[in-house]
């Protein structure tokens, strides 16, 4: 599913921009390790996909889903930057791999 993979590319590619935002406007070293952890597991969860769909595409639901739970808890505690945005493309990789999953031969 090249289009899933793409998708997946990009959530890794935002989730690292954002912990780089967090880095430079806030100081916040854990945001740069954390986005880069969630990014490398995406990317490696896109890698493992091409030899077993199901283990690599189950690794990037529970980086999603992981994530999509922090910043919901994180927008629910009133911190809407950098929740909001982090929450929605939580749930946009989730809800292309849920598709993903559905539509599969």
């Amino acid at each position: 599913m090249p289009w899933l993979d793409i998708v997946l590319v990009l959530y890794a590619i935002l989730t690292f921009g954002g912990g780089v935002m967090g880095y430079v406007k806030a100081g916040s070293s854990q945001s740069i390790i954390a986005s880069s952890i969630a990014a490398v597991l995406v990317l490696l969860a896109v890698w493992l996909a091409r030899s077993n769909r199901s283990v690599g595409y189950g690794l990037a639901a529970l980086v999603a889903l992981t994530l999509a739970g922090f910043f919901g808890y994180r927008v629910s505690q009133g911190s809407l930057m950098p929740g909001v945005p982090a929450l929605a493309i939580s749930l946009i990789a989730l809800s292309c791999l849920a598709y993903a999953c559905i539509r599969a031969d």
